[in-house]
C-alpha cells in the first residue's frame, strides 16, 4: 500500500483544480489511500522535512516502512499519477 501525503497551500490554486483529480484517482484504486493533506502555511516544519519547495506536492510512500518513494511537484492529471505508481511497482 502506497501512502500519499499532498501539500497544499489555500491560496494556490493549481491546488484547488487539483485536489479533486486527486482524490478520485485515489478512490479508483485500491493500492494507495491518501493518508493526510498538509497545508504549508499552517506546518511548514514537516514541508521542510520532506524538502517541499512548492505546491501542489505529492508525496508518495510506502505504508509499512514510512520510506519516502517519490515526491512530485505540480499538479498531476490522472494518467500522470499512475505513470508514478507504475515507476514505482517496477522499481520494487
Amino acid at each position: 500500500m502506497i501512502n500519499i501525503i499532498k501539500f497544499t497551500a489555500p491560496w494556490c490554486q493549481p491546488c484547488k483544480k487539483y485536489t479533486p483529480i486527486l482524490e478520485e484517482w485515489v478512490s479508483s484504486r485500491d493500492d494507495v489511500k491518501l493518508s493526510h493533506h498538509v497545508d504549508i502555511d499552517v506546518d511548514p516544519d514537516t514541508a521542510a522535512h520532506y524538502g517541499v519547495q512548492g505546491v501542489p506536492f505529492t508525496l508518495f510512500m510506502d505504508d509499512r516502512t514510512g520510506e519516502t518513494l517519490a515526491g512530485v511537484k505540480g499538479a498531476l492529471s490522472k494518467n500522470q499519477l499512475n505513470k508514478v505508481m507504475d515507476r514505482l511497482a517496477s522499481n520494487n
